[in-house]
């Protein structure tokens, strides 16, 4: 007796059909499914930076505390260094013993509030190519006559202050800048090439510091 119509199933030639349709659409979505989880991830490392300078600012006004947000670059890219100070003031806080004392005086081995790191290999910025590096007033990458360490200060009063090189006292941000800027990107791992949109973490001098997303020109 012959299986009614709705007893019938696939074949094996059908299944094998619907197996190929399958696996050709997923050969054309996998780049754009690749380049989606790129741009998260690019966005997710600018959040994590702006994090880190929001919170430092934050901190400052919350427990009347000078907060020190450290750039540090290294390579092509940089890590970031958030420091609790010891005195409502930048110029009065002890950043040097505090900075470089951390693992032995009990007093200061916990004013390493935050940190992330960009340029160590092995991370997943890292293997996925991302860089951070820091803009000068024009917009463009920092070249390296200037001082590949900058230090922001935010006080209880949410005054801005900065110093290149990670000593001298701090100074008022010049009048006629925004800001201070440091730009995610991402680099193709074979060709070391500019790929996709960057994002700016934006710290203004007065204000919460913010993330944008703008294409280079």
């Amino acid at each position: 007796m012959c299986p009614s119509q709705e007893e019938r199933g696939f074949t094996l030639v059908e299944l094998m059909v619907v197996v190929l349709i399958i696996g050709i659409l997923s050969a054309l979505a996998a780049p754009e499914i690749s380049e989606a989880m790129m741009n998260r991830r690019m966005t997710a490392a600018g959040v994590r930076v702006m994090a880190i300078y929001r919170g430092a600012r934050a901190r400052a006004l919350g427990r009347g505390l000078a907060q020190m947000v450290r750039y540090t670059q290294i390579g092509n890219s940089a890590t970031v260094e958030h420091w609790e100070g010891n005195s409502n003031s930048c110029a009065a806080s002890d950043w040097a013993t505090i900075v470089t004392t951390r693992a032995a005086a009990p007093t200061f081995r916990r004013m390493l509030v935050d940190e992330e790191n960009f340029s160590t290999v092995g991370t997943d910025w890292e293997r996925s190519g991302i860089v951070l590096n820091r803009l000068n007033v024009t917009g463009n990458l920092a070249g390296g006559s200037i001082a590949p360490q900058v230090d922001l200060c935010f006080t209880p009063l949410g005054r801005l202050f900065y110093r290149s090189g990670g000593a001298g006292p701090f100074l008022d941000v010049p009048n006629g800048e925004t800001g201070y800027q440091l730009r995610i990107e991402r680099l193709d791992l074979g060709t070391g090439s500019k790929v996709g949109v960057a994002r700016y973490v934006v710290v203004p001098t007065s204000g919460t510091p913010r993330l944008q997303l703008m294409r280079d020109p």
